[in-house]
């Protein structure tokens, strides 16, 4: 056989290889039940969770890669209940985002099916995440997130029936969140709706929402109110809020009967800064007509208060009251400005 007769011989091997390798591998990516379980392997290592799927997978390549993973759930190692599960998790990607490695972190779509969220078990497993050099990024939703028959879980409480629908997401853009469903509060059960915008950053493992504003619509207890401001979570959480409430919600306490009667708004502000259990103070200016308070309390405080049931008639707090007339037992008072101090609020933050 002539030298250049082996070189076609070898050119031909080489090709046929290939061929049989790229058949090969589209065979296998045929078959999501065998490329699934290592899709999941390689995330559940690189998040520290346990991810697993109930069910035949659906994975497709056209138009774009998208994936369908039934009966998902995520569970920390060693442990047994996991922290999220799904009736379905659904999940698209561009294709400049798979060739990129990584670098490229957007999404076409996400779509979440009777997820249940455990957020004492997500609370952990955020703690137990080492820090990373390389910092958090906020990924591209190109057709956004859509959530439907949520639940969360937290302790003492629950939000049932939870709808979210999120159409964009893209740091410094714009973004707007609709959601919807039911608190659950013991035997109480209270239906809201929330319309959330804003523009979402982050920088430097700080996730900030400028430009907030917020459309809240709730059966009491819930309220019903409009606000703008801020929001930033890292280190601590900080929010800052200005609004009204439309009315006041009557399962809250009462106000003071001697206080004049109005119908007007309750306009309101409020700050905080400190950890996420909002056991840091919480400052909150509250006005409705004439009258003005200004009241510092701390959260774990108010609850306490609340399910001794209310002993005392205001709650645990410092704060100020200035209006222009008080009536107590057939006396009136004028130009009144009272102060209250508690020590529960005190001890609260150190002062």
């Amino acid at each position: 056989m002539s030298r250049r007769a082996r070189r076609w011989l070898i050119a031909l091997a080489v090709l046929a290889l290939l061929f049989l390798a790229a058949l090969g591998l589209a065979w296998f990516m045929a078959q999501p039940q065998r490329l699934v379980p290592l899709l999941l392997g390689r995330a559940g290592a690189e998040l520290g969770l346990e991810l697993r799927i109930d069910g035949r997978p659906e994975y497709a390549l056209r138009p774009e890669p998208r994936l369908v993973l039934p009966g998902f759930s995520a569970t920390l190692p060693g442990e047994t209940d996991p922290i999220l599960r799904a009736e379905r998790v659904e999940l698209a990607l561009p294709w400049a985002t798979l060739r990129s490695g990584g670098a490229d972190l957007a999404i076409t779509r996400i779509v979440l099916v009777a997820p249940d969220a455990d957020l004492p078990g997500i609370r952990r497993w955020l703690a137990a995440r080492p820090e990373s050099d390389a910092g958090l990024r906020l990924p591209t939703l190109r057709e956004g997130l859509r959530v439907e028959r949520g639940r969360l879980r937290d302790e003492g409480w629950a939000i049932d029936g939870l709808d979210l629908d999120l159409p964009f997401l893209a740091e410094g853009a714009p973004a707007r969140l609709r959601a919807s469903g039911t608190w659950v509060d013991g035997e109480a059960r209270r239906a809201f709706a929330a319309d959330l915008a804003a523009t979402p950053f982050l920088a430097d493992g700080r996730f900030a929402l400028e430009k907030l504003a917020l459309d809240l619509r709730g059966e009491s207890p819930l309220p019903t109110l409009r606000a703008e401001g801020r929001a930033a979570y890292g280190e601590q959480v900080e929010l800052a809020l200005a609004g009204a409430l439309a009315d006041w919600p009557a399962d809250w306490p009462a106000l003071p009967e001697a206080l004049p009667a109005s119908d007007a708004p309750v306009a309101f502000e409020a700050h905080y800064a400190g950890a996420l259990a909002l056991d840091a103070p919480l400052a909150l200016k509250v006005e409705r007509g004439d009258t003005a308070a200004e009241a510092e309390l701390a959260v774990p405080a108010l609850r306490a208060w609340l399910d001794a049931g209310m002993p005392e008639p205001l709650p645990p707090l410092r704060g100020r009251l200035v209006t222009p007339r008080l009536e107590f037992g057939g006396v009136v008072l004028h130009g009144v400005e009272a102060r209250i101090e508690d020590d529960a609020t005190e001890d609260a933050d150190g002062r």
